[in-house]
């Protein structure tokens, strides 16, 4: 029945190979001692019974007689025989009262039965006192087993124990079946196997619906974090230095598909803080002492030493890699705090698609749609691209691109009103996608917000949750998503990198305007020019020529993308001769990577077996290789020809 009901889907697994891990096991049936030697656990429930004068077999009558008078039923246990040492052990289920037990046992060492009576056995027999003998003239005692049952018998019992079970209790009734049971792989068959056979068994029904396998943190050489071994990560210590919702985040940016993440650890300095990389020599306790590379002073690494040592301060761990959370909780901090700096005047309204500048329309595009892809992804335990919608979302479009965009309309009475209830829209919806990931920054701004913006919302002004823990999930309707608009946008940020890149390659100052030249088809160009005041604005162009009969001016850096060529004029900024040796190394480059996948699609067996998108792809890229390489051959020329 366990199999079944993984395999009709009413207990699904993600990611859904561990289901052949539990399918796999159920199917072995081995065999299992379930006895332990510990402290604590539900004892076994098994009593022996035994006479001085009696045989096995005539003692287990009189235990089925007792509990046929107690109203106890024949399924409710059962009775191991053993002639040779005249014992009787009897397996009770968990629900026969302890005072049955106890009255039995009372009743065997109480009874004695008349001296030469006969044992009378016939259908219906009803109690040892109507039927009385020597049998019971010295019963020993009747004694329960002092071994616990293994931990996960109890653990398996969680599911419905938890709620009251045996009691019909209402949470019981509301809350049997939950929905998600979240676990390690390596428990799969001692526990969630055993938790999905005691709900069938005792319920009647399945624990839970789904059953998700959380990814393995390892350390910075593959091996599981452990204490012993002084190569793990003390979450407080973390908290310590980085944040709580750092902690959160980086912990969730891990959940992948892979199952195993890595985790370098590192020692940090007592001293100075620095970050002192755990190597495999440190593990186990070996090393008992360590130089800071930074200020030179010594310290113990950190583990778990039994006792504290009088000269050395011994180290906490912690990990680099949490500077991403620790970072990105400060970005929505400042981006926050900038916006709350510019609400003076701010009144709720009905924010219209139609009057909104495209600017507002593609930020509200892209809200929609993170929003949609953030709810799916939750949905379906990508908890991994939960933070990465998260984080690209608001770190770069809404951070580094929208509020740039914006920041010159707050100044203007006619647009200011627009602005600022976009802003407070899109961070209100920011704040509720985030909560689940990182909910103290998530908290510590929306109060903030509710006393400057307490009623916002997109489409329409509502007055704010309490809390943002209780606000509802984020919801922007379909309408609001425009691709066309997103993929305008995508098309000038990309320009906009490509001037960055060049602006950066060549050390040019950011207050130096770079003339930009892009040979693209009429409809894209018209794309390019209406959004030219944010190509200025953010990469600093001068000078903007767009369409198809565009000419590549000297001395230009290239940059080839499907849909257009982007030459940025670097006439008297650069060094010709310098610029040809880094062209040529690119072109090399290039020409061996198309070489490479030609030789690829000129295999037969490849063609044939691969699937067809592939080899799609492959074409697809040598066209672009060769795109690229004529316009690298052709810019080699120009600066060679001066």
């Amino acid at each position: 029945k366990a199999m079944e009901v993984v395999l009709d889907g009413r207990v699904k697994f993600v990611p859904e190979r561990y289901a052949q891990t539990y399918l796999d096991w159920l199917s072995e049936k081995r065999d299992w001692c379930i006895s332990r030697q510990l402290w604590w656990g539900h004892r076994i429930p098994v009593w022996r019974a035994w006479s001085d004068q009696a045989s096995a077999a005539e003692l287990a009558i009189r235990i089925k007689t007792y509990m046929h008078d107690a109203g106890v039923s024949t399924s409710e246990y059962s009775l191991q025989v053993n002639d040779s040492s005249f014992d009787v052990f009897c397996c009770a289920g968990t629900d026969l009262a302890e005072s049955a037990l106890r009255a039995f046992e009372t009743f065997l060492k109480s009874y004695i039965p008349p001296i030469g009576s006969e044992l009378t056995e016939v259908p219906g027999f009803v109690g040892a006192k109507h039927a009385a003998n020597e049998l019971f003239t010295k019963c020993a005692s009747f004694e329960q087993d002092p071994d616990v049952l293994d931990t996960w018998f109890s653990s398996q019992l969680w599911p419905h124990s938890t709620f009251g079970w045996p009691d019909k209790t209402p949470e019981l009734a509301y809350y049997y079946p939950t929905s998600t049971l979240v676990t390690s792989r390596d428990i799969i068959t001692l526990w969630v196997a055993r938790m999905v056979i005691s709900g069938l068994y005792n319920m009647g029904d399945v624990p839970f619906k789904h059953v998700y396998i959380t990814p393995k943190l390892l350390d910075g050489f593959g091996e599981t974090m452990s204490k012993s071994k002084g190569n793990g990560v003390d979450p407080l210590d973390i908290i310590d230095l980085y944040g709580t919702d750092a902690l959160r985040f980086v912990i969730v940016s891990a959940c992948g598909e892979t199952q195993d993440s890595r985790l370098p650890v590192a020692n940090v300095c007592p001293h100075c803080q620095e970050l002192v990389p755990v190597k495999q020599e440190h593990m186990y306790l070996r090393t008992k002492k360590l130089a800071c590379p930074k200020c030179k002073k010594p310290f113990r690494p950190g583990g778990p030493w039994p006792e504290d040592d009088p000269e050395l301060p011994t180290a906490k761990q912690g990990s680099e890699r949490f500077e991403l959370g620790r970072n990105f909780a400060n970005k929505m901090w400042n981006a926050a705090r900038f916006i709350l700096m510019n609400l003076d005047g701010y009144t709720p309204g009905v924010v219209k698609q139609s009057e909104l500048p495209i600017e507002d329309r593609w930020i509200l595009s892209r809200l929609a749609t993170t929003i949609q892809a953030v709810t799916a992804s939750l949905e379906g335990y990508r908890f991994s691209e939960v933070a990465r919608l998260i984080y690209d979302f608001t770190w770069t479009e809404f951070c580094d691109w929208y509020i740039e965009m914006a920041k010159g309309r707050f100044k203007d009475p006619a647009s200011q009103a627009s602005v600022q209830r976009v802003l407070v829209g899109v961070l209100d919806g920011i704040l509720k996608l985030v909560q689940p990931v990182m909910p103290f920054v998530a908290e510590s701004i929306w109060q903030a917000l509710n006393e400057a913006a307490f009623e916002r919302g997109l489409p329409s002004p509502d007055p704010a949750a309490e809390s943002v823990v209780i606000a509802p999930w984020p919801s922007l309707s379909s309408d609001w998503q425009d691709q066309a608009m997103e993929t305008r946008f995508a098309r000038m940020q990309e320009l906009v990198r490509i001037v960055r890149e060049v602006r950066n390659r060549y050390m040019v100052d950011g207050r130096t305007p770079l003339d930009l030249y892009v040979r693209c088809t009429e409809t894209v160009a018209a794309d390019l020019r209406s959004l030219s005041t944010f190509l200025i604005l953010l990469a600093g162009v001068g000078k903007l020529e767009c369409g198809p009969d565009v000419k590549k001016p000297s001395q230009a850096a290239t940059q080839v993308n499907p849909e257009f060529e982007a030459y940025v004029s670097l006439k008297g900024l650069i060094d010709p001769v310098e610029e040809v040796k880094r062209l040529d190394k690119q072109l090399a480059e290039k020409t061996k990577q198309m070489e490479a996948t030609k030789k690829k699609l000129a295999n037969a067996d490849f063609v044939a077996r691969a699937p067809k998108e592939v080899v799609e792809q492959q074409h697809q890229q040598v066209a672009e290789l060769e795109q690229q390489i004529r316009v690298l051959g052709e810019t080699i020329g120009e600066l060679k020809a001066g």
